[in-house]
């Protein structure tokens, strides 16, 4: 059995929920937290909200509900029950704010073309260093980003998704709660530290529990119920080397904040913490990372 006492989701960060609690010192005693290769977390983060993709894994999740056989039954085949749940779908108005802000990037190349700081055209310039949840000075992407977006527009939004700027609210919440803004918006640097790594969750979730009950035998979690990655998605992670390149300069200040958490993990040894390190290393050979 787990010796950790609660976990926290996005909606636990959007509601303030974490942020209070680990305010409060006899909440809790320490933090064990997940952590993903930045590169990795922000190209997953792009193709999970792309509205093409969002479609398929809303009807995912659908099929696991009973409303599933019913309307099966209703309807006759899994391709009727699709197109009944696109355009239902198509209705929210969170697939309208994903569907306006991703007319500017509608591949990952298109993204980190947007994201090359190195273009002809400059853009609007923009203050990414503000505290994550104060944003009063920027509009709803549904409302900067109208049928007269251009280039800059779409520079713009570019750099405030991968800058972690609140701009979008919860449409884009895997884009805004990076370790940045956790890292800001909490006192995580107050409480001792232990990690799970995404590449490595197996072997780290031993160790976390290891560390609370060292002679125990540690159960693994049950198999992941929900899986889509064997999904055929309309739109992929395909991106050249040039555009890897730029999307890891955009990400040289996550990467900082990953390298930090990552050597203050109590459970993570030191051949452990270099491992990853060369994993960051082949996948943002450009970047000055630790070695």
């Amino acid at each position: 059995m787990s010796k950790l006492s609660t976990y926290y989701h996005i909606p636990d960060f959007e509601n303030n929920l974490l942020f209070d609690n680990l305010k409060k010192k006899e909440q809790h005693k320490i933090v064990a937290m997940t952590l993903r290769d930045p590169f990795d977390r922000i190209v997953s983060a792009f193709v999970f909200h792309h509205p093409k993709n969002y479609i398929l894994h809303a009807f995912e999740q659908f099929k696991m509900t009973s409303n599933y056989i019913k309307r099966l039954k209703e309807l006759g085949s899994e391709q009727a029950v699709f197109q009944f749940r696109e355009q239902k779908v198509k209705q929210q108005q969170k697939f309208q704010n994903l569907d306006t802000i991703y007319e500017c990037f509608p591949t990952l190349e298109a993204f980190s073309t947007l994201l090359d700081a190195s273009s002809n055209d400059s853009g609007k310039e923009i203050d990414l260093t503000k505290t994550p949840g104060n944003h009063s000075n920027f509009k709803r992407a549904s409302v900067t980003l109208d049928s007269s977006k251009n280039v800059s527009d779409c520079k713009m939004a570019a750099k405030l998704a991968i800058g972690q700027y609140p701009w979008m609210g919860i449409e884009l919440d895997h884009f805004r709660w990076g370790l940045q803004s956790l890292v800001k918006s909490s006192s995580i640097d107050q409480y001792p530290l232990l990690v799970m790594r995404k590449e490595h969750l197996k072997d780290d979730w031993v160790s976390v529990n290891k560390f609370f009950e060292p002679k125990k035998s540690v159960l693994q979690p049950p198999r992941q119920v929900r899986n889509f990655n064997k999904l055929m998605l309309p739109v992929t992670k395909e991106l050249s080397p040039g555009g890897q390149k730029t999307i890891c300069q955009a990400l040289e200040e996550e990467y900082k904040v990953y390298f930090q958490l990552l050597d203050r993990a109590l459970n993570i040894h030191d051949e452990e913490k270099i491992e990853s390190m060369r994993y960051s290393q082949k996948r943002c050979p450009s970047l000055n990372l630790p070695k």
